[in-house]
C-alpha cells in the first residue's frame, strides 16, 4: 500500500513538473514529436516499398510478341507446349484482333488510338503466360530470347517489367539511406533538446530539490519524477506523431496512387492494419531516446 501511495506520488509530481515547465516541455515534446514522425515514415515508407515489390512480383506475367511472318498455327504450337510444362500456369492467346481490343482500352489519347484500325492493324500476335512463380519467368524468357526464335520473337514484355522492379528496388534502397541519415540526425538532436530540458528543469528547482533532500526525500522520489516527465513527451509525442502520420497519408494517398495502382495497392488498408504496431514501434522507439536522455543528464547535472 505505501508503495503504490509513494508511486502514486512520484506519478502526479511528474505530470505536475511537466506542466510548470510550460515551454521547456512543449520544445521538447515537438521534437520528439518531429522524430518519431521522421522515423516512423521511412519506416513506413520501406514497408510498403516491399509490400508493392512483393505483390508486383506475384502480378508480373510475360508476353511473347512474334512477328507477322509467324503463321497462327506455329504461335497456337508454343502455346500448346507451354501448357503442357509444369511450371506455367496459364497461356493466353492475344491474336490481332483481341490485341486491337486491349490498345484501345488503354488511358492514352483518342488521337493514337485512331492510328490503328482494324483493316489495317499492326499490332502484334502475343502469347500472355502466366508462371506459377515469379522466379520462372527469366527462364522461359531466356528460351525465346534464344537464335532459334531470333527471326519469330519481335519483343519480350518481361524485360519491361523487371524496370518496374528494378525502379522500386532503387527507390526502397534510397529511402533506407535518407531514412538512416536523417532518423540518426534527428535522434542526436532530440537528445540533445530532452538532456538540456532536464538540465533547465534541474538547475531551475536545484533548491526545491535540495529542500526534499533535507526533510528525507529518497533517491528515487527525487530522481523519478524526471523520468516520469521524459514518459509524458513520449505518450505525447505518439499521440501527435500518429496522429499527424495517419492524415497525412491520407492526404498523399490520391497522389501515391498512380505510382501504386499497378498492383492495386491500397495505402489507407495498410496503415489500418499496422497502426497498432506502428503506435508501439513509436513508444519503444521514443522511451529509448528520452529515458537515455533523461538518465545522461540526471546523472550528469542532478549533484545531491
Amino acid at each position: 500500500m505505501i508503495g503504490l501511495i509513494k508511486l502514486k506520488r512520484v506519478i502526479l509530481l511528474g505530470i505536475r513538473n511537466f506542466y510548470r515547465n510550460g515551454w521547456l516541455s512543449t520544445v521538447a515534446t515537438l521534437m520528439m514529436s518531429l522524430t518519431l514522425i521522421i522515423i516512423t515514415s521511412f519506416v513506413v515508407f520501406n514497408l510498403i516499398i516491399s509490400s508493392v515489390i512483393n505483390i508486383a512480383k506475384n502480378k508480373i506475367d510475360l508476353s511473347i510478341y512474334f512477328k507477322d511472318s509467324v503463321t497462327e498455327n506455329e504461335i497456337l504450337d508454343y502455346q500448346i507446349k507451354l501448357k503442357s510444362r509444369t511450371d506455367i500456369e496459364e497461356v493466353e492467346y492475344i491474336n490481332k484482333t483481341k490485341a486491337l481490343s486491349y490498345f484501345r482500352s488503354l488511358p492514352i489519347k483518342d488521337e493514337l488510338k485512331e492510328l490503328v484500325k482494324e483493316e489495317d492493324n499492326i499490332l502484334p500476335r502475343s502469347l500472355k503466360i502466366k508462371t506459377k512463380k515469379p522466379e520462372d519467368i527469366e527462364q522461359i524468357s531466356d528460351y525465346f530470347s534464344t537464335s532459334a526464335f531470333s527471326l519469330k520473337v519481335d519483343h519480350i514484355s518481361t524485360k519491361d517489367n523487371q524496370e518496374v522492379i528494378d525502379r522500386l528496388l532503387n527507390i526502397s534502397r534510397f529511402i533506407r539511406w535518407v531514412g538512416s541519415l536523417a532518423s540518426t540526425l534527428f535522434i542526436l538532436i532530440a537528445l540533445v533538446i530532452i538532456v538540456n530540458t532536464i538540465r533547465l528543469t534541474i538547475f531551475a528547482r536545484q533548491k526545491e530539490l535540495e529542500v526534499m533532500q533535507l526533510v528525507g526525500a529518497s533517491w528515487s522520489f527525487i530522481r523519478l519524477p524526471f523520468l516520469v516527465e521524459s514518459v509524458m513527451y513520449v505518450v505525447l509525442a505518439t499521440t501527435i506523431s500518429t496522429t499527424v502520420l495517419f492524415f497525412g497519408f491520407r492526404i498523399i494517398q490520391s497522389l501515391a496512387y498512380q505510382f501504386l495502382s499497378i498492383t492495386d495497392y491500397d495505402l489507407e488498408k495498410f496503415l489500418l492494419n499496422h497502426l497498432l504496431k506502428l503506435i508501439c514501434w513509436q513508444l519503444v522507439t521514443g522511451l529509448f531516446i528520452s529515458l537515455i536522455s533523461t538518465i545522461m543528464s540526471l546523472r550528469k547535472y542532478l549533484k545531491l
